[in-house]
């Protein structure tokens, strides 16, 4: 049986390498043929150790004979964000792994699956005569916006309503931060396929908007890929995380509920939420009128809610939409 192979090249973030690593089992979950690489950039020195400890837990699971990870050496100037100083190192490593350890398998390299700040890699691709793939890790209303920047009145294309200025990142506003994105934006055209970590019920205007979109290629929503057994990136003990788990188990049924703000956000519950910079962006007492909607047993919003919550459960499960959207994209890599 011929083997085929992907090359991942994420970003060296725990939030990024986490959900490029889930993608990766599922992939060769769903067909015996596939194999992956994951080359591991250097991360900065804050996150180096946390990286260390994940690809090494990642690595003994099961699908691990056919998940391989590659350490790349470190470079100077160190790792920066634009990660352009890498594109050699990459193609090296791709060149010089072909084969498969432990085996006298020579995969077929079938694409180079690229994080959504590792455009600079479509270069690299492109010098190999690989297809090249943008994995996005973030929402596909997110997304979008790259595409679709907002005009005066903030319309952007990938939102059913206007969105407020004060809800859009801080580097949109900033010449250097919105031009950096801006540019990653118009390099994720060039490649075979977008995969976006999302549901497609979940995001079905964004998700509508850039598949409608003639410039753009095909579009893939292949989640949510969560890895349910990781310690959080603060390193919290497993007894931590077992302590948490027992709170939970003894509140009553539906009587909790779970706000994620992402890594750079700061809620001060007596005045505002704030994001890195500390720009007031709403209210405490707004944000507790809002739960309290969604915790009204006879809230409609609470059922809208939960049954999206079902959907999202069974995305990635035989006859669900991220599981048929993970099966095109296969046949698509095993035809090229």
């Amino acid at each position: 049986m011929r083997k085929f192979k992907l090359v991942f090249v994420p970003m060296p973030s725990i939030s990024h390498l986490d959900p490029f690593c889930k993608f990766a089992e599922k992939l060769v979950e769903r067909d015996k043929r596939l194999c992956v690489t994951i080359l591991i950039i250097r991360p900065t020195p804050l996150w180096e150790s946390s990286i260390d400890a994940y690809t090494k837990r990642i690595s003994s699971a099961p699908e691990g004979n056919r998940i391989r990870y590659i350490t790349l050496a470190q470079i100077e100037p160190p790792y920066s964000e634009e990660l352009e100083n890498y594109r050699p190192i990459v193609k090296d490593a791709i060149i010089s792994n072909k084969s498969w350890p432990g085996t006298d398998s020579n995969p077929k390299i079938v694409g180079l699956v690229i994080d959504m700040f590792c455009t600079s890699m479509i270069d690299v691709a492109n010098e190999l005569d690989i297809p090249s793939y943008l994995f996005f890790t973030s929402g596909a209303a997110f997304l979008d916006e790259q595409f679709n920047p907002s005009d005066g009145d903030l319309n952007i294309a990938a939102y059913t309503h206007p969105v407020p200025s004060k809800v859009l990142p801080t580097f949109a506003f900033v010449k250097e931060g919105y031009d950096s994105f801006r540019n990653h934006g118009v390099r994720y055209k060039e490649t075979k396929g977008i995969l976006i970590d999302t549901v497609e019920e979940f995001e079905s205007h964004a998700v509508n908007s850039l598949a409608s979109d003639p410039e753009l290629p095909p579009v893939y929503t292949v989640g949510f890929l969560l890895d349910l057994e990781a310690q959080n990136a603060k390193g919290n003990s497993k007894s931590k995380d077992e302590e948490i788990k027992k709170w939970l188990d003894q509140q009553p049924p539906s009587s909790v509920l779970f706000l994620c703000f992402g890594s750079a956000v700061e809620l001060t519950l007596n005045d505002r939420m704030h994001d890195s910079d500390h720009r007031g962006i709403v209210k405490a007492a707004e944000i507790e009128k809002v739960i309290r909607r969604v915790m009204d047993s006879e809230n409609s919003l609470r059922k809208r809610v939960k049954d999206m919550g079902e959907i999202c459960r069974k995305a990635l499960t035989e006859g669900g939409s991220s599981f048929i959207s993970l099966g095109r994209f296969v046949e698509t890599i095993l035809d090229t």
